[in-house]
């Protein structure tokens, strides 16, 4: 509906709310005046190095491999964008990186070569958990040689996770069936449309999920000496807990 018809409309209003609903239209033929991306997003900021030589990189947002441009624009982090930033930090000299995490994790695809980035940048590394690392987001800052983390930072979520819907029962309301067909011997070849899934298939999903959980727990291992088990149940700390428990180093 065009900004004429709308107050050419019966309106139940007042008159000082009804001038503030023209200004607003009047701003609406003119969306550049008043809607910005960058307004509604937390932007992604770019890698720099200060005066002593500190590249500082930032891990935000949900975390992806091979993302689109937009992804980094309305403030995610791309795993490939993070691995090129530190690359370039050491390239021109920095001695130190300060990896700046405020994420709730991402995708494992793409993770093992991003953590790998961050252990071997040959900089003297520490993570700066503003926010919340989790999942993903930890197992890149449990990489640094120091995690420093703020009293209310949610720190942990140790574990992998693998979710779909069924939704079978709508489209049968609608009238639909999905039928599929795979070759012979393909028994966990699937689409998540022949609901409910087959023991096969449901086995072959959950021995993936949980290689990618014991080779999480492992890098957690290798990198945290004091970790308690308790972390391995998925929880998320903060604050003195998360010091107990061995997530981080110091409380700042």
């Amino acid at each position: 509906m065009t900004p004429t018809k709308m107050n050419n409309r019966i309106w139940a209003i007042s008159p000082q709310a009804f001038a503030e609903v023209q200004r607003t239209l009047a701003h609406a033929s003119q969306p550049e005046a008043f809607l910005n991306l960058a307004d509604m997003v937390i932007l992604h900021p770019e890698m720099d190095i200060d005066e002593t030589a500190t590249a500082h990189v930032y891990v935000q947002g949900a975390l992806g491999d091979k993302m689109p441009n937009i992804w980094n624009m309305v403030g995610n982090t791309d795993y490939r964008k993070l691995r090129d930033e530190i690359s370039a930090a050491a390239e021109v000299g920095a001695t130190s990186l300060a990896v700046h995490i405020d994420s709730p994790g991402g995708m494992v695809a793409g993770l093992e070569e991003a953590g790998d980035a961050i252990a071997n940048s040959g900089m003297e590394v520490t993570a700066y958990v503003d926010g919340m690392a989790c999942s993903a987001a930890y197992y890149l800052a449990c990489q640094a040689d120091r995690v420093v983390a703020t009293p209310s930072s949610e720190v942990g979520n140790i574990g992998t996770v693998m979710a779909w819907a069924d939704d079978k029962p709508f489209w049968e309301s609608m009238g639909v069936e999905f039928n599929v067909m795979t070759n012979e011997g393909a028994d966990l070849k699937g689409t998540f449309r022949d609901s409910p899934m087959t023991d096969a298939q449901r086995e072959f999903l959950q021995e993936g999920l949980n290689e990618a959980g014991a080779d999480f727990r492992r890098v957690v291992e290798g990198n945290r000496e004091n970790i308690d088990e308790e972390v391995f149940r998925a929880g998320w700390y903060s604050g003195e807990r998360a010091l107990a428990l061995g997530l981080i180093d110091t409380i700042s």
